[in-house]
């Protein structure tokens, strides 16, 4: 009985230690994937200004 219990803690030990990992691994990928955009170096913001002379004003409207 002690050797069954020994192995089972062992066992219950290296399992949860494997799970652990692929949880965090997944996560990580999951959080990688959910922000590709933020992080890939060719992604670039152009702004750029222009002027119009459509009056904004509420009172034309």
């Amino acid at each position: 009985m002690k050797k069954l219990r020994k192995w089972s803690r062992i066992l219950h030990r290296d399992i949860g230690f494997f799970f652990i990992g692929a949880t965090i691994i997944y996560g990580l990928s999951g959080i990688a994937l959910n922000h590709l955009k933020d992080w890939n170096p060719n992604y670039t913001v152009d702004l750029e200004e222009f002027t119009t002379d459509i009056p904004l004003d509420k009172a034309h409207i």
